[in-house]
């Protein structure tokens, strides 16, 4: 299994094809598994890379310690991308891999050459049209109710209440064993979410004119097992100076 030191840690991933570098960034409860349907179609036009975040599988984290941060893992993948050393990259975050991908945009817009923000992640600030929220939000509450179910050794209990609370009712019943066995692996990392520091997205700041990267909010496919992600266009903004 392939991997890159960035900051002190291992990270491992998995790659498909040649070509210019497509990037893919999981979600919650995740690791680079999760792109398995999407590697083989993307790998036959792109360099194709997935990595798992720091404390993810195949790490086996206990939920203790530090680095379990929002900005840790944008650091992360910044020295991942400048690692990788084929300039600009496209990426593309889903859900909280969404918010890590704005960030890094956000922050290092000279790694990042398109951008595809799949259901990503987070609150809205007030910018974007959110409401401001006194204390912790609706979702915060609910990782740390799945977290202390993780914690106090209910794992499939925890598991179910994070998919209910993104997926409605008998969430967690309908996802694949696959999917499943992904969560289960991954379940001591929803004890990091409950301070990893998520700030609400805010609106981005106009760059000059003649940029060519954007903003792209995208719905992921249901059936996500082919390069239609990449295909979609929608509303865009110019990126953030950083």
């Amino acid at each position: 299994m392939p991997s890159c030191t960035v900051n002190g840690y291992s990270m491992e991933f998995v790659e498909a094809g040649q070509g210019e570098p497509v990037v893919l960034i999981h979600g919650s409860l995740n690791d680079y598994r999760y792109w398995a349907p999407q590697m083989e179609p993307l790998g036959a036009a792109y360099r194709v890379v997935a990595p798992s975040l720091r404390h993810y599988w195949p790490e086996r984290w206990d939920g203790s310690g530090e680095g379990f941060r929002i900005d840790q893992h944008v650091e992360d993948m910044a020295a991942f991308l400048a690692a990788l050393g084929q300039g600009p990259v496209r990426l593309i975050g889903h859900s909280r891999g969404g918010h890590i991908a704005f960030r890094l945009a956000e922050r290092h817009p000279g790694l990042i050459g398109r951008l595809v923000l799949a259901e990503p992640g987070g609150e809205l600030d007030e910018s974007l049209g959110g409401a401001p929220v006194a204390g912790p939000g609706r979702q915060a509450q609910a990782f740390a109710e799945a977290a202390a179910l993780v914690k106090s050794g209910d794992v499939e209990g925890g598991l179910r209440r994070f998919a209910e609370h993104t997926g409605g009712p008998g969430a967690w019943e309908k996802r694949s064993e696959t999917r499943k066995t992904i969560g289960r692996d991954n379940a001591h990392t929803l004890a990091g979410q409950i301070d990893e520091r998520r700030r609400p997205s805010p609106a981005p700041r106009p760059r000059a004119s003649g940029c060519r990267r954007c903003w792209c909010m995208a719905p992921i496919p249901s059936r996500a097992s082919s390069p239609s992600l990449m295909r979609w266009r929608g509303r865009c903004r110019a990126s953030p100076d950083g």
